[in-house]
């Protein structure tokens, strides 16, 4: 549908993610501002890379985290629609959509990339962020120190194949139906 991702074949828009970006930020540690896990589902959700999984948010590790850290920590409060980025460890490049109406924030190790709305259909983003072009292009940014490593400005400068919108729509179209088949089959 787009042709070869390494060569650009169909000749697609280029652009950076900080062109298609509103906010590219990351979280912060907070046992280095002295606040502590709270076993309290009322409280803020703490989005670690842990939880960040290849497609899908993982919450079977749940951590909370007192309100405070979100007035501490305001430029990484997670909003519905948001995508997470593991930018730190052996998960580097793993993405996700966060798709909930809940407090939440994210830690160091996960930057947060906001979407300008209308230019970029949410399953296309998704799925390029996890593309092996995409994880190609991660792995050739990385920085080996203690731990291997992105910073923002390697995921501002991600460069995104950017079809017209309705290839998007269709291609997510087709992944949705994919991803129905799949769940029918592990029914089965």
């Amino acid at each position: 549908m787009f042709g070869d991702q390494n060569t650009n074949s169909k000749n697609l828009e280029k652009v950076y993610l900080k062109d298609i970006s509103e906010l590219i930020t990351k979280g912060a540690s907070p046992n280095w501002q002295g606040i502590e896990y709270v076993d309290d589902d009322t409280q803020t959700l703490f989005v670690t890379s842990e939880n960040v999984r290849e497609g899908y948010i993982d919450l079977s590790k749940k951590k909370y985290l007192m309100d405070a850290f979100n007035e501490k920590q305001k430029r990484s409060i997670l909003n519905n629609g948001d995508f997470l980025i593991n930018i730190v460890g052996a998960s580097i490049g793993r993405a996700a959509q966060f798709n909930l109406d809940i407090k939440a924030n994210i830690n160091q190790a996960v930057a947060l990339v906001r979407i300008k709305k209308g230019l970029v259909n949410d399953k296309y983003m998704l799925e390029y962020l996890n593309s092996p072009k995409a994880l190609q292009m991660y792995k050739s940014m990385q920085v080996s120190v203690a731990r291997a490593n992105l910073s923002l400005q390697n995921i501002n400068d991600l460069e995104i194949l950017l079809p017209p919108m309705e290839l998007q729509n269709q291609f997510a179209n087709f992944v949705k139906q994919v991803d129905k088949l799949k769940f029918i089959l592990h029914l089965v």
